[in-house]
């Protein structure tokens, strides 16, 4: 957690603006938590404090963690006790090799919609769909209507 820390950014509150005209404020980020803020660390921080823990707890130096690679699919094979997974891979030359990998552990990291979760038929994901986007984005603005301790919804009808 400490690199996470050191790296991230805790905003004292959030704001949310129409236009340049702030609607609403709030400042309480669950105080019932053993973590009660909103930490914002850049994606290239994320991956590298994850690979570099994950580096610690294998005790090897091999990068473990492939890019330009998706799963297909994945089955548990309980007699061997592995995960085994169908990738797809792009290789330098631009071309699709598939591989079949054999794994203690299968993590999925790529959203609701994850080839992970979806893999299950026996998980349910209980809840609503709501229509909406969104779009973080860690941006100097030069503004006077913003501050550095505030995170930010703007709204907009589209």
């Amino acid at each position: 957690m400490e690199p996470f820390l050191a790296r991230g950014s805790i905003p004292k509150r959030a704001a949310m603006y129409n236009g340049t005209k702030k609607i609403a404020e709030f400042t309480a980020f669950g105080a019932d938590s053993p973590f009660p803020y909103i930490l914002f660390v850049s994606q290239k921080y994320t991956e590298q404090f994850l690979e570099e823990s994950l580096r610690k707890a294998s005790g090897s130096d091999v990068t473990i963690v492939e890019r330009s690679t998706t799963l297909v699919k994945y089955t548990e094979d309980e007699f061997e006790d592995v995960i085994v997974a169908t990738v797809t891979r792009m290789t330098a030359d631009g071309d699709l090799e598939e591989e079949i990998v054999k794994a203690k552990y299968i993590v999925g990291c790529d959203g609701v919609h994850s080839a992970v979760r979806k893999g299950r038929s026996d998980w349910t994901f209980e809840g609503k769909a709501y229509k909406s986007e969104w779009v973080l984005a860690d941006v100097d603005i030069p503004t006077g209507i913003l501050t550095t301790d505030e995170m930010c919804v703007f709204l907009h009808p589209d």
